[in-house]
C-alpha cells in the first residue's frame, strides 16, 4: 500500500521525485535497463555477494558512468534485502558501522548513500565510461558457465555457485562494450 497524500506531505522540496516515481511489480523489472546496480546490505553469507564495496567506492564508480541508469537498491526496514534481491544487483555495498549497532535505519542508509553519490557527482569524476548492460553480463556469464560445463569443470565444483561467482566478478568489473 502506498499513501500518496501522506508521501506528498512528507516529501518536502522533493515533490518532483515523488511525481516522477516509477512503480514496477518486482525488482527484476525495476532493474531493466540499468548498467550498474548496488544492493545496500550489511549481511554476509553463502548466498550473498562475495565482496561488498564501501559506499564511497560505489559512488565513484556510479559517477564514472556516462551512459545508462545506475540504481541503489535498499531492502525494507525490518529484513533488508533478501538473498534473491541482492543476487539481481551488480554489486553489494556496505556502510561501515559499529558491531554494537550493525544495522542502520533505512532513512539513514538512504541519506548516506545519496550523500556519497552527490559528493562523487560534484567531484567531476565522469570518465566517459560506457558500461555493458545487465543483460550483456548475464549473456557473458552464461557463455562462461556453458563452456566450463562442456569441458567437465563442474565435476569438481557446483555450477550454481560458480555462476553466482562469475556474475558477481563480471558485474563488479563494470566492463565496457569494448572490453
Amino acid at each position: 500500500t502506498f499513501d500518496r497524500d501522506h508521501a506528498r506531505t512528507t516529501a518536502v522540496h522533493a515533490e518532483d521525485i515523488l511525481e516522477n516515481a516509477v512503480f514496477t511489480p518486482d525488482l527484476t523489472r525495476a532493474l531493466e535497463g540499468t548498467v550498474l546496480s548496488a544492493g545496500i546490505t550489511r549481511r554476509r553469507g553463502k548466498r550473498r555477494k562475495y565482496f561488498a564495496m564501501e559506499a564511497s567506492d560505489f559512488a565513484a564508480k556510479a559517477a564514472g558512468v556516462s551512459e545508462g541508469k545506475t540504481a541503489a537498491v535498499f531492502g525494507n526496514e525490518q529484513a533488508g534485502l533478501s538473498d534473491e534481491d541482492l543476487a539481481l544487483c551488480s554489486m553489494a555495498v556496505r556502510i561501515p558501522s559499529s558491531d554494537m549497532f550493525p544495522s542502520l535505519n533505512l532513512a539513514h542508509a538512504v541519506q548516506i548513500i545519496t550523500y556519497e553519490l552527490f559528493k562523487a557527482s560534484q567531484a567531476g569524476s565522469s570518465m566517459g565510461y560506457h558500461p555493458v548492460t545487465r543483460k550483456q553480463v548475464e549473456n557473458l556469464t552464461g557463455g562462461i558457465v556453458t563452456t566450463l560445463e562442456h569441458i567437465g569443470f563442474f565435476a569438481v565444483t557446483g555450477r550454481e555457485d560458480m555462476t553466482i561467482f562469475f556474475r558477481d566478478i563480471l558485474s563488479r568489473a563494470s566492463l565496457s562494450d569494448r572490453e
